[in-house]
């Protein structure tokens, strides 16, 4: 699991007397079925750009600012259709 790979990432419980370390930590998003609904995450829209990840994995890219728009997408092999529009699309066009 994550928590066991990455145990910085996840929040813990302070021992007594143990202090604070700053670093990064994750707020989990369960996206479970609109794989296209944005969603507000600290104060942030992001727009989820689906994926293909190798033949037949999709994954998750994200669509984020509101003057300039920013695209975040790692390691993908193919767009699908409605993806490259959603990118490609004038602002305001269709989101």
């Amino acid at each position: 699991s994550i928590s066991q790979k990455f145990p910085y990432l996840v929040k813990k419980k302070l021992k007594e007397g143990e202090e604070v370390r700053r670093v990064a930590q994750l707020d989990w998003r369960i996206i479970e079925s609109d794989l296209q609904k944005p969603f507000t995450a600290s104060g942030l829209q992001f727009v989820p750009l689906p994926v293909i990840h190798g033949e037949d994995y999709i994954c998750l890219g994200f669509l984020f600012g509101r003057k300039s728009k920013v695209a975040y997408i790692s390691d993908v092999s193919r767009f699908p259709p409605s993806t490259e529009d959603g990118i490609l699309s004038p602002p305001n066009a269709t989101r």
